[in-house]
């Protein structure tokens, strides 16, 4: 079986015509020498490094091809075809492979510049909305590492298409597709542990929502940065809650009859979440029933961010709902038969499955169904996972800390963390 040809290859390659050793490669693009070893082993690289290794390959090369190196894509010969690079680059599917680095964003530009000439038409917005809808539906399914870049990439060229002058509609929507991919990638990155990646995208998300006038995206966003804030997401510790409450506030006030389903349930079933998590019994209740309603009676069921709600999505929030307002049985008998077919959703689900039996006292039990959670996480690099599953932890087991199955599962957390 062939090997997969890997950006560390294609550097070598280039540095190899190039005549450079890695120290000459190293000392041009003014990186380490263990940055460009690091490279060419296989390793994940920063998005500066890659900038300067092509650009001192550039100046060595005057063939060099930014697209190729980064991608595999087109050809050393000729300009690389603008769609064409963001098609085979960046599309998410069977028999591609994903985007090996953060696109760098010195080179996207010069990328950019050499095609500034191509039209802003409904083509190519139905193309990056598209992308956009595919780099979503990967979210649940596919690891940060893998989807990160291919969202930065994207993220990166319509940024800064937005740069240029365009007219008032189409500028408008593509400031709603950016929104919507700043979104996602505000998401991955939540999954990822990268707090200031995160709040990054969701600040530039939220600007180009309301420059855009997209109520549904910004609903989105403002959910996605309470779970920033959320002591839910680490275990029920820690978090700032009464922020996170006041941006799911903010988020319901734009939820409306015609807010597609698969964003409107979400942002109410989350406020049920927080708020019981602050002890508000009635107001869980109330929220997990609209949730409910708005499912049931939604006139607009998707969006291009969310195609499909799962089935299971009330049981799994009222299952947290219940454990988070110290109703255990309630939740194991809720949670119990849910089948989740999404990789990112099974970590979640068996954690809150484990501080429910940990409320019952149950710490074999509890430990069991942690360490499975942790497993799972760790498989996807699902780090927020592994971060709420060491929550639980902390705040449900302390008292059988000295009982054998904890004492397993804290050695899988050492290992994790």
């Amino acid at each position: 079986m062939q090997r997969t040809v890997t950006l560390g290859d294609r550097v070598r390659q280039e540095r190899d015509r190039a005549k450079w050793s890695q120290a000459e490669l190293a000392r041009a693009a003014d990186v380490g020498r263990d940055a460009v070893v690091s490279v060419e082993n296989g390793n994940d690289p920063r998005a500066s490094t890659v900038a300067r290794l092509s650009q001192a390959l550039a100046e060595r090369l005057v063939d060099h091809d930014a697209g190729w190196l980064l991608t595999g894509c087109g050809g050393r010969v000729g300009a690389v075809e603008r769609r064409d690079f963001l098609r085979r680059a960046a599309a998410v599917g069977s028999g591609l492979a994903p985007v090996p680095t953060t696109l760098a964003h010195q080179v996207i530009q010069g990328l950019e510049r050499r095609h500034a000439a191509a039209g802003l038409d409904d083509t190519l917005l139905d193309y990056w909305e598209g992308l956009t809808e595919k780099l979503a539906a990967g979210r649940p399914i596919m690891p940060p590492r893998d989807l990160l870049p291919q969202l930065e990439m994207h993220l990166t060229t319509m940024y800064m298409r937005l740069q240029q002058s365009a007219p008032e509609r189409p500028y408008r929507r593509l400031a709603s597709i950016t929104a919507g991919t700043s979104a996602i990638s505000a998401w991955v990155s939540l999954m990822a542990q990268r707090p200031d990646e995160t709040h990054s995208y969701l600040d530039l998300g939220e600007r180009l929502a309301v420059e855009a006038g997209d109520s549904d995206i910004l609903a989105l966003l403002l959910m996605l940065r309470a779970d920033s804030l959320s002591p839910v997401k680490s275990g029920g510790l820690g978090g700032l809650p009464q922020e996170a409450r006041s941006c799911l506030d903010r988020a319901m006030r734009l939820v409306s009859p015609s807010t597609p389903v698969s964003i409107g349930a979400p942002v109410i079933l989350r406020a049920a979440e927080e708020h019981a998590a602050a002890g508000h019994v009635a107001e869980a209740r109330v929220l997990l029933e609209r949730g409910r309603d708005v499912i049931a009676k939604g006139r607009v069921q998707t969006h291009y961010l969310r195609r499909f709600l799962p089935d299971f999505l009330v049981d799994s929030f009222a299952g947290s709902i219940h454990q988070l307002l110290g109703e255990p049985a309630e939740a194991i008998r809720v949670l119990g038969p849910i089948k989740s077919p999404y990789a990112a959703h099974r970590p979640l689900l068996h954690a809150d499955q484990g501080a429910a039996y940990a409320q019952l006292g149950e710490p074999d039990a509890a430990s069991g169904m942690l360490g499975l959670a942790l497993a799972e996480a760790t498989e996807l690099g699902h780090l927020e996972a592994v971060h709420r599953v060491h929550g639980v932890r902390r705040h449900r087991l302390a008292p059988w800390s000295d009982e054998p199955a904890v004492r397993q599962l804290d050695e899988q957390l050492a290992q994790a963390l």
